[in-house]
């Protein structure tokens, strides 16, 4: 069963449960793992955009900087990958989120979610502001934290003992040719300005984990900030996100992109993203962002090698114990690449015996019976050689075709591109739906969408 919610994202509510939402995928940059730089301009942006709306995507999640594996970030914290547990591993402590959770969505609850149809020119929570000097968006390079987001560069606790080590995100591996705030904002806000303009009902998320492009893309016209960091990047996130009333996405992430093809496993994964996301929660909660606006995402492929992302789809319904709505964004994930290629390997043999067959002639067509030879015209009767006189007939001779090897470009990859992996993108989707996800994020929207409608269906049932 999936439980039921109203997302405030600020100047309306979405409901969550009766069906599954979609979230587009919109990339608006040059190295994206999964369309290389197909919208990097924004006159192609904007028309993928409108034409994932128009294929039914609920939510287009708009990004100016890849985050794939590998890829540099530019972090403003110097411990972003320590994770408080004091919450997580206190069972009073972790309780309490699910209580004020629930005890908020109550609240929530007793007011009629917008439609989806209703939509204002401008936040007008979020204009006072807009004029404050400084605002935390402007503060993002600056290094000294706030009481209230002081805990999350607080000393590790025994339960972090699988966490990655602390890397300096000022190394020239973490920063080397990071997007800054300012290259990120121009991509994106052209791109939400004229998609706001031509669909003003669009529902339209920023996905960055820096303060000063959420805040701007907040103003601009999107509703919902999707931080793959979960508040942990850029130690002003979580008071920007409070200052302006928005749908908050907390992704779970471990380490830095750079780190993760290196980083070590640990035993129990699931337990790990539960815990982290338990300590998330209760960040944003403390500093001021509504539980009604939360949603979380155990992160798939962020900071997880191949073989850790199946037991979290597997135990997807264990996340509805934090209390909070859910978001699987599986798509095109470099682990289901690995796993096609690892299937598709043992379905090509390493040679393919061919041999043609002979041509077709009249002397070596057998005889057609005699009921046969009634049913077909005179002239369609194939001539039968005599017999002999003597002895069984003598086959022709047939000349042995020697197995034709494989050529190596058809042997089959250590991982499916991207782009070969919409299908299994939709055998993830439909197993997290059916496993209590809200909302799934997706690059091919109709697909998803119909297959998503036979998920709802048997969720209904």
């Amino acid at each position: 069963m999936r439980p039921r919610f109203s997302w405030n994202i600020g100047r309306r509510s979405l409901p969550l449960g009766e069906r599954t939402l979609i979230m587009g995928v919109l990339n608006v940059t040059p190295d994206s793992f999964s369309d290389g730089g197909r919208y990097f301009s924004p006159s192609h942006a904007i028309a993928h955009g409108l034409a994932l709306l128009d294929e039914g995507a609920d939510i287009l999640d708009i990004g100016g900087e890849s985050t794939r594996p590998g890829a540099p970030t530019a972090t403003a914290s110097a411990s972003i990958t320590t994770i408080p547990t004091t919450a997580a591993t206190n069972p009073t402590t972790a309780n309490s989120i699910a209580g004020e959770s629930s005890a908020a969505q109550a609240r929530a609850d007793s007011t009629p979610a917008t439609p989806l149809s209703r939509a204002d020119s401008t936040p007008a929570a979020a204009q006072p502001h807009a004029g404050s000097t400084p605002t935390p968006a402007q503060s993002h390079a600056d290094s000294t934290l706030t009481p209230a987001q002081s805990h999350a560069d607080s000393t590790p606790t025994p339960a972090q003992s699988h966490a990655v080590p602390t890397a300096n995100p000022h190394s020239t591996a973490a920063r080397a040719a990071a997007v800054s705030a300012e290259e990120e904002l121009s991509r994106v806000l052209p791109v939400i300005e004229a998609i706001k303009r031509l669909r003003p009902d669009a529902v339209l998320s920023i996905d960055t984990y820096k303060s000063a492009v959420a805040a701007r893309a907040l103003r601009a016209g999107a509703e919902i900030v999707n931080d793959v960091s979960g508040l942990l990047w850029d130690p002003a996130m979580a008071a920007t996100l409070a200052a302006h009333p928005c749908g908050v996405i907390l992704m779970h992430v471990r380490g830095l992109p750079h780190q993760w093809r290196t980083q070590p496993p640990v035993p129990d994964i699931v337990s790990l993203v539960l815990t982290d996301l338990r300590a998330r929660a209760r960040h944003a909660l403390d500093a001021g962002i509504p539980s009604s606006a939360l949603v979380l995402d155990p992160g798939f492929g962020f900071g997880k090698n191949f073989d850790e992302n199946y037991p979290l789809l597997a135990r997807f319904a264990e996340l509805q114990t934090l209390g909070f709505p859910l978001l699987a964004a599986a798509s095109r994930k470099s682990f289901l690449g690995h796993t096609l290629a690892a299937r598709l390997a043992t379905a090509l043999p390493s040679e393919l015996p061919i041999e043609p067959p002979s041509p077709l002639s009249s002397a070596t067509l057998p005889a057609p019976s005699s009921a046969l030879s009634a049913l077909l015209p005179p002239t369609a009767v194939p001539s039968t050689p005599a017999p002999p006189t003597a002895g069984p007939p003598t086959p022709a001779p047939r000349t042995a075709v020697p197995a034709i090897p494989v050529p190596p470009t058809a042997v089959p990859p250590t991982a499916a591109p991207p782009t070969a992996r919409d299908n299994a993108t939709l055998a993830a989707s439909v197993a997290a739906v059916l496993a209590g996800a809200h909302i799934v994020r997706v690059h091919s929207v109709r697909p998803a969408l119909e297959a998503l409608a036979i998920a709802d269906a048997i969720l209904r049932a």
